[in-house]
């Protein structure tokens, strides 16, 4: 998912006047029926919408909030890239390389194309970004000037107590190892 913020800090950064934005615009800043303001665009079943923060992140088991580290110029066109997108179907067949249809991690990798290398990965014959790609590249890269990403916070899931907990970098960093599912008793 790509939190796009809220339209006060979208009009600050002077992207409502761009035609991608524009024909968008109206659905983002629509009411939602909880009350919520939409705040994130993300790809899921019912293909490209736009979501609240606490519907995205809500039913997640972790989230981590990655800053991509751009220009300005950079940030305003990510977002502009991101709006053109609102509405797309979802692609249920993971194919990175077109963009009638995207799948989740595709929304952020085609806003950020060109701005950020995000290595695409051999999935079942096709080329495609795991979520678990983002943590690979911070990985790879933390401490370095040229990073890519700040890691901003890391929210995780303590499956004894039922509830989510702050995680340092260190443990978001562990996630690498983590199995892809677990069972509880």
């Amino acid at each position: 998912a790509l939190y796009l913020g809220e339209p006060q800090s979208l009009q600050a950064l002077e992207v409502t006047d761009d035609p991608r934005v524009k024909r968008n615009w109206r659905a983002f800043t629509e009411p939602e029926a909880s009350g919520h303001r939409y705040a994130v665009i993300e790809a899921m079943s019912e293909g490209v919408v736009f979501t609240t923060f606490e519907h995205s992140v809500g039913e997640a088991d972790a989230v981590a909030v990655l800053r991509p580290r751009l220009t300005d110029a950079q940030r305003r066109e990510m977002v502009m890239r991101a709006f053109s997108h609102y509405g797309k179907p979802y692609d249920f067949e993971f194919d990175f390389f077109s963009t009638d249809r995207l799948v989740c991690t595709e929304v952020v990798y085609r806003a950020l194309d060109g701005m950020i290398a995000l290595p695409l990965t051999p999935i079942l014959g096709r080329r495609a970004l795991p979520a678990v790609g983002f943590v690979k590249l911070y990985a790879e890269t933390r401490g370095r000037e040229d990073r890519p990403f700040d890691l901003i916070y890391f929210l995780d899931a303590d499956e004894g107590r039922l509830r989510a907990v702050r995680g340092s970098e260190d443990v978001f960093l562990e996630t690498l190892q983590r199995k892809g599912v677990t069972f509880l008793p």
